[in-house]
């Protein structure tokens, strides 16, 4: 459920000249485009609509929030030629 404060979110008694109806204004702040799970896809509100993430998009998503550290990762198609070896001895402790 979407949290609004007290300038977003604001009330009118009157809808319309004489008509005894109430009128609801919210202003919804854009966000950062939360990610919800479900049944094994990721999903994304884009506009009105709700769309699957794609792999690349995910990957993104968890990048821009922090949540990959790319230095523990392994270098899986990296083979001893890509070392340079006289600088991994900078590394060795």
């Amino acid at each position: 459920m979407a949290r609004f404060n007290e300038v977003a979110l604001r009330r009118l008694i009157k809808g319309g000249e004489n008509t005894g109806k109430q009128l609801v204004i919210a202003t919804v702040p854009p966000n950062d485009g939360s990610v919800y799970q479900s049944g094994g896809v990721f999903w994304v509100r884009r506009s009105t609509h709700t769309v699957p993430l794609s792999a690349s998009e995910l990957i993104e998503k968890a990048n821009d929030r922090g949540l990959v550290h790319w230095e523990l990762l392994p270098a899986r198609r990296a083979t001893i030629e890509d070392i340079d070896l006289e600088r991994k001895e900078l590394f060795v402790i």
